[in-house]
């Protein structure tokens, strides 16, 4: 990991928050550990930074009801969105054990470049990363997701791909213009909606294995101008229009 992303400069509780001119900021080796309550206070005081010398946060006492669309006040995700100069880095923080659905938790977090530690409980991402802009790595998705339509789509900065587990079902616009994608993940066998799944992909060279149970598969490699082999289509897909539109090579 970059160094940058190891440090963070956290302010000084002496005078925090009645006195944000006195705040002494000093560079720390471990990530800064803040409660959920003051996360809001201590971003809007820090300085700007860029994605490269993310703040890396692990944020505490969580509970369920702070996990929620990021459009949502007072979400983990709307602080992160609403304090969009500040980027952060979320892999040392873990989510509530308790939280089934992560639904636009983090849509349109373009300061986020670290996921945080998404719970054994979790069911449903769709569109949870979506437009997450500087997000570089995924976490690990739990065994019991099912539902991760237009999870990443967006997120321009990711270059690789998480395992996909193998109870997901529907992936339609997954990695929509994720476009610094180059190798696409393995897709399990009781995935039956891929529609969007790679569009716009423009730095994916192979397609992955189509499974037989697919059959919503539109627009699945659209504008993926980079892609040398083209994939199987299974017999069991039924809707594949615009499935290669825009490839050039």
């Amino acid at each position: 990991m970059n160094q940058f992303l190891n440090t963070l400069y956290t302010a000084s509780a002496d005078n925090f928050p009645n006195d944000p001119e006195s705040l002494n900021y000093s560079l720390c080796s471990t990530p800064a550990e803040i409660p959920f309550s003051r996360l809001n206070n201590e971003l809007s005081f820090l300085p700007e930074n860029a994605a490269n010398t993310a703040y890396v946060i692990k944020v505490t006492e969580l509970t369920v009801s702070d996990i929620g669309r990021s459009s949502t006040a007072g979400t983990l995700g709307n602080i992160i969105k609403t304090n969009s100069t500040k980027y952060v880095d979320l892999s040392e923080t873990t989510l509530p054990n308790s939280v089934t659905i992560m639904a636009h938790c983090f849509n349109g977090c373009t300061s986020l470049t670290a996921a945080p530690i998404i719970p054994s409980s979790v069911t449903n991402m769709g569109s949870c990363f979506r437009d997450c802009t500087s997000l570089r790595t995924a976490p690990i998705i739990p065994n019991d997701v099912t539902e991760m339509s237009y999870c990443f789509r967006g997120c321009t900065s990711l270059t690789t791909a998480p395992i996909i587990p193998n109870n997901v079902t529907a992936m339609g616009g997954c990695f929509y213009g994720c476009t610094s994608l180059t190798e696409a993940p393995v897709i399990p066998n009781n995935v039956t909606a891929m529609d969007h799944c790679f569009n716009d992909c423009t730095s994916l060279t192979t397609a992955p294995i189509i499974p037989n149970n697919v059959t919503y598969a539109r627009d699945c490699f659209r504008g993926c101008t980079s892609l040398r082999t083209a994939p199987n289509v299974p017999s069991s897909v039924t809707d594949m229009r615009f499935f290669f539109y825009g490839y050039i090579s």
